[in-house]
């Protein structure tokens, strides 16, 4: 059986209003949520229609919902207090998970780079909050100005890359690796991003220091 849509004329944070929907008394299972600025709607999937009683329960959670993040999912740039004593020989390893957000155009034009500002990190994922069915993602690493790596490379030589054409998951999409990148400081992650729409998205860059 296919989703069932239900669009409103208001844009919507997708994370809170799917906490709002999923701890409300709405039993029909949500399937995803999208979102559009031009114009401006927000179209809720489910599983199955609403009943009656779930219907006005949703209209409910629209006409009260503040287009705010949760919390847990405001990414403005940050710097998180030291987490573990992991050692990996004298050197201690500590949580910086950062953030930060980016206006998209919709295509492929979308060269998103986030700076590495510590001597030296251990990189091990990226979090992507407010992305569409249809985006895809590049995830690679450049080189800057070759300080303090060598100085033969070229700025914006491609070191690495870790993904190719990922497909980016509605509302909040997390890749994790097992095993850690090193970077160092200059160096930048860069997502080449290709939007299905023009919007803004948000992203957390899993980084431990080790010093």
């Amino acid at each position: 059986m296919p989703d069932v849509e239900y669009t409103f004329s208001k844009l919507c944070d997708p994370g809170r209003l799917r906490s709002e929907i999923q701890s409300s008394t709405i039993i029909t299972a949500l399937s995803y949520i999208e979102t559009a600025s031009s114009p401006v709607s927000t179209s809720v999937w489910f599983k199955a229609s609403l009943s009656g009683g779930d219907e006005t329960t949703l209209d409910g959670i629209i006409d009260d919902h503040t287009n705010t993040p949760l919390p847990q999912d405001v990414v403005s740039t940050m710097q998180t207090l030291p987490f573990s004593s992991k050692k990996i020989g004298s050197l201690s390893l500590f949580n910086r998970t950062h953030g930060a957000n980016f206006s998209l155009s919709q295509g492929a034009n979308n060269s998103l780079d986030f700076e590495i500002t510590y001597d030296q990190v251990k990189f091990n994922g990226v979090e992507i909050v407010n992305g569409d069915f249809g985006d895809t993602a590049n995830l690679k690493v450049v080189d800057t100005d070759g300080d303090p790596i060598p100085a033969y490379y070229e700025a914006d030589l491609v070191l690495n890359q870790f993904g190719f054409n990922v497909n980016v998951h509605p509302d909040v999409y997390t890749k994790e690796s097992k095993y850690d990148a090193d970077l160092y400081k200059g160096m930048r992650i860069r997502i080449d991003y290709t939007s299905t729409s023009a919007k803004t998205i948000y992203v957390n860059y899993l980084l431990h220091e080790l010093k």
